[in-house]
């Protein structure tokens, strides 16, 4: 009899065991490129282990199926990719290019890359579906046609920045970003600025605004409208987005104003789980001396580098004589020194974890700087190109490393700049203390996004965290009708004043005459 009594409680505790409240989650992370696509993946990865069913839009589906995880594949937007970056663009050169210039390629890329992934078949079959989401996150990175699917499936949005807070995101948040102190990603400035400095960055940030509502927006406006006839204007839709969450870390990136629905978490994509190759983890453990680590990301390949570079840096690899391991996309490398290995692909954060890497050479990449901050490695930052130079400042700001311009790399700058960061111990203890603030938190950095995720869920897009700024009109929110309206004010007093003192002095005047007139009667 005791045992029927309790059955019941052990079905009710089996059933109660780490309840989930699994919602539909569609993301969309178009860009075909993989340092922007590795943070909606881990973040998508992780919400379909939690139970939650997610629906993927992206370049890069997954080679094996996971369990709640659907991918739509969007070919069509790498192809259009491929063709944007083929026509006359050069990394090495991009640098050089005129900020304005930088601006109208960028929207052009993105918007070609939306239109062909509106294009796509199961793209088109969402559309024309019944589904419900319960949320939808988007890359912020000038696509916000796609906020037509928050009308489509009336869902709340979450923007997810890849890099800091910049005006791509600001302004879906009304997040105050004075121009003094911060710095637009796209300028190569640390928070430090000179009065030249902070007057171009702000002409930078007009000028983007300038860019967006005139060129971007017009066009992302007629695209959205073209697949979601009935939507309101884009302004309503994105000007309602729920939460942003981005790409970087207080103890990395220099402290900015951050409205209470914009949360950092940088650092999230890093995987704890990669194992080194067995040939790489000899190496490194061999390397008793410590291990300089040389990596130019996923899209510059170090064998595409001049040659007048190539042999500068290979010599000056060989005068630094203790180990060197170079993330190198060729079988081989011709005057590779014997302290060089090469290897076409490495797993990145499991390198930067091993205690004999002592150093990152490194082009500056938003993913590699906080890889390395978190496990401590300080950095050489060769930027090259997008918010490089930008990231690169930061670090230069924080004290864990500083930059070597690919301009200036000879033999013996590499030499040199190798000696100064292992022997000067300020760049480690920095790197010390900046991995420790980063790994301080309660929670780690996935946790805490996939904690905001399902609050905003839970409250329905938690508007309660909005300001209201994102209500007022761009001439409202910086005060411009306050400033005409002050204007006006003392453009009549001085009017008023003028006719007051105009008056005042002719009647002084005549009065004067007529004294005159008076003297001379008598």
């Amino acid at each position: 009899m005791r045992n029927i009594l309790l059955f019941p409680i052990f079905i009710g505790l089996i059933f109660n065991i780490n309840p989930i409240d699994s919602a539909k989650i569609l993301g969309i992370f178009n860009m075909p490129s993989y340092s922007h696509f590795v943070l909606g993946e881990t973040l998508f990865k992780e919400l379909a282990k939690q139970g939650h069913e997610v629906t993927m839009m992206s370049a890069f589906p997954q080679k094996t199926p996971i369990k709640n995880y659907r991918d739509i594949y969007l070919e069509e937007a790498s192809i259009a990719f491929k063709e944007h970056m083929k026509s006359g663009f050069d990394l090495l050169n991009f640098g050089k290019i005129p900020f304005i210039v930088k601006l109208f390629f960028i929207s052009r890329m993105t918007f070609n890359v939306m239109e062909q992934s509106f294009e796509n078949k199961d793209v088109q079959n969402l559309i024309k579906s019944d589904e419900k989401f319960d949320l939808i996150i988007i890359e912020a990175f000038l696509n916000e046609a796609f906020y037509g699917f928050a009308h489509k499936f009336k869902a709340p949005v979450i923007s997810l920045g890849t890099s800091d807070s910049s005006i791509w995101v600001n302004r879906l948040t009304a997040n105050p970003s004075p121009s003094s102190f911060v710095v637009s990603p796209m300028l190569p400035y640390s928070p430090e600025m000179n009065l030249f400095q902070r007057l171009n960055n702000l002409i930078s940030e007009i000028t983007g605004e300038l860019v967006f509502n005139l060129f971007s927006k017009p066009q992302q406006n007629a695209l959205m409208h073209k697949y979601f006839p009935n939507a309101p204007h884009l302004d309503d839709l994105v000007y309602n987005t729920s939460f942003v969450l981005l790409n970087s870390h207080p103890a990395q990136s220099a402290p900015v104003p951050l409205t209470p629905n914009m949360k950092q978490i940088g650092g999230f994509h890093i995987n704890h789980d990669n194992k080194l190759p067995d040939d790489i983890k000899k190496f490194l453990d061999d390397s008793k001396e410590g291990v300089v680590y040389f990596a130019l990301g996923s899209n510059l390949k170090s064998a595409s580098l001049p040659k007048e570079k190539l042999e500068a840096i290979l010599n000056g690899f060989k005068k630094w004589k203790k180990p060197v391991l170079w993330k190198f996309e060729d079988e081989s490398l011709p005057g590779k020194p014997d302290n060089v290995k090469i290897s076409k692909w490495l797993p990145q954060p499991a390198v930067l974890a091993h205690p004999n890497v002592k150093v990152f050479i490194s082009h500056g990449g938003k993913l590699s700087i906080l890889e390395a901050s978190y496990f401590g490695v300080p950095i050489i930052g060769i930027p090259i190109f997008a918010e490089q130079p930008y990231n690169v400042q930061q670090i230069n700001y924080a004290g864990n490393g500083f930059i070597m311009e690919f301009e200036s790399i000879t033999e013996d700058v590499i030499y040199n700049n190798l000696v100064e960061i292992t022997s000067n111990p300020k760049y480690k203890n920095e790197a010390k203390l900046r991995s420790e603030a980063m790994r301080s938190g309660k929670m780690t950095a996935l946790e805490e996004a996939v904690y905001w995720i399902e609050y905003v869920i839970k409250f329905k897009g938690a508007a309660h965290l909005r300001n209201h700024g994102i209500n007022l009109m761009w001439y409202e929110k910086y005060m411009l009708d306050v400033a005409c309206f002050v204007g006006l004010v003392f453009l009549g007093f001085a009017w008023l004043l003028k006719y007051c003192c105009k008056k005042f002095c002719k009647k002084s005047c005549n009065k004067s005459k007529k004294n005159q007139l008076k003297t001379k009667t008598q």
